[in-house]
């Protein structure tokens, strides 16, 4: 959970822009995008969901409408799916969506039974076996940062107080909406300037987080871990 309100990460990425009062709504989109940007960098691990559904079985069909899940629509990425019933567990195995039609032939499209496999088609979940019975199935995913909900004028949240549910990204969240908007106002001289600030932010985050200095002891020495975040400036 961040620290700041989005109110007060708007004001201080205001400040880093010289105090700009003119771009309240270009500081608000730049805060919406730097959470997405840093939500797709490469080992990311928040923003985890684990929930359980109930799948049903509606008699004769197909598997369009006897066996799909919808995802929720701020789904990142699907981990894993385990059909639960009664007291076994046991975890469906995934089949790509250009793999799908190959695998599991036309013939055995309406095969009922215990659901071993699924193909996930951007949001939507398609099962083979076609459910025979009532079955809990449980889904482990990833989701995308809340979008900021915006007031009328687009320039400030509806919510004042709320704040960004990436763990103590604060920091990293406001250096990069800074860099947008720096791009977008075609300041490409500012950007890349803010940018190496952020690269350096973000490797001494990684750094951190991997080497746990307080979680290490052994009788040698600890060989210091050094991650490569590396990314193309701009320009």
């Amino acid at each position: 959970m961040g620290l700041l309100t989005f109110s007060e990460m708007q004001s201080q990425v205001r400040s880093m822009l010289g105090g700009r009062t003119t771009q309240d709504a270009l500081i608000m989109r730049g805060l919406q995008f730097a959470q997405h940007r840093i939500a797709r960098l490469p080992g990311f691990d928040e923003l985890f969901v684990a929930d359980s559904i109930t799948i049903t079985s509606t008699g004769a069909g197909n598997e369009i409408t006897d066996s799909t899940v919808t995802m929720p629509s701020t789904l990142r990425k699907l981990h894993s799916l385990s059909l639960i019933e009664s007291s076994k567990t046991s975890k469906l195995e995934q089949i790509g969506a250009d793999k799908w039609e190959s695998v599991i032939g036309a013939q055995d499209t309406y095969d009922r039974g215990r659901p071993v496999r699924y193909v996930l088609r951007y949001q939507t979940v398609s099962l083979w076996r076609v459910p025979d019975q009532s079955y809990t199935l449980r889904r482990l995913y990833s989701v995308w940062p809340t979008e900021i909900e915006l007031n009328a004028a687009k320039d400030a949240p509806s919510d004042t107080s709320a704040v960004s549910l990436l763990d103590h990204k604060d920091e990293l969240i406001m250096v990069y909406a800074v860099v947008w908007c720096y791009l977008t106002l075609g300041n490409r001289e500012k950007a890349n300037y803010y940018f190496v600030i952020f690269k350096d932010m973000l490797g001494q985050a990684g750094q951190f987080d991997i080497v746990k200095p307080d979680l290490s002891i052994a009788s040698s020495p600890v060989t210091e871990v050094v991650v490569d975040h590396t990314v193309p400036t701009f320009g």
